[in-house]
C-alpha cells in the first residue's frame, strides 16, 4: 500500500463523520483529482466506503464485510463457470486474466469476497482439463489454444 493511502486512511479514522472532498483536501496538499483517485483505489480495495453523489459524496472507513449472504453457492459456481468460459474464449492469461475476473465481479461481490473468489477461479483454471472445458461448452481446440498461451507465457516470462 502506498504511503499516501496509509496517510489518507489514518486521516479518515480520526474523523468522527463521513468526509467530503473539501474536508479531506485540508489535510493533504494535492489536487481534488489526485485525492479522488486515491479514494477510488481505497474504495476498490474495500477499505473506504463512499456514499452520495457528485459534490455530496462522502467517504469513511469501511466496515468489514463477509461474502454477500444473498449470493448462494450455486450462483457463485455458475458465475465462476461463466467467467471460466469467457477467460478461455478471450484467450486471457496472466495479469489480463486477473483483471478480467476482477472487473466482472466488481459489482456483484463485496470487496472482501473478491480476492478469494478470483483466487479460487484462477486455481480452478490451473487444474482444468479438456473434459472440464467441454462440460463448460468450450471446444477442445479453443481450450488447447488457451492452454498453449498459458504454457508459453509461463516459459517465456510474459
Amino acid at each position: 500500500m502506498r504511503q499516501e493511502h496509509r496517510k489518507l486512511l489514518s486521516y479518515l479514522r480520526k474523523l468522527e463523520h463521513p468526509a467530503l472532498i473539501s474536508e479531506l483536501r485540508e489535510g493533504f496538499q494535492v489536487n481534488d483529482r489526485t485525492l479522488r483517485r486515491w479514494l477510488l483505489t481505497l474504495c476498490d480495495e474495500g477499505q473506504v466506503e463512499a456514499t452520495g453523489t457528485n459534490k455530496g459524496r462522502r467517504y469513511r472507513i469501511a466496515t468489514p464485510q463477509e461474502a454477500d449472504p444473498r449470493i448462494e453457492d450455486e450462483t457463485l459456481d455458475a458465475l465462476q463457470q461463466a467467467l471460466l468460459r469467457e477467460a478461455i474464449r478471450d484467450a486471457a492469461y496472466g495479469p489480463t486474466l486477473t483483471l478480467l475476473l476482477t472487473e466482472r465481479i466488481r459489482a456483484l461481490l463485496p470487496a472482501a469476497a473478491r480476492r478469494g473468489f478470483v483466487t479460487g477461479t484462477l486455481q480452478r483454471l490451473q487444474t482444468l482439463t479438456t473434459e472440464d472445458a467441454e462440460s463448460l461448452g468450450i471446444s477442445p481446440m479453443v481450450f488447447k489454444y488457451w492452454f498453449h498461451l498459458q504454457f508459453s507465457a509461463e516459459n517465456f516470462g510474459n
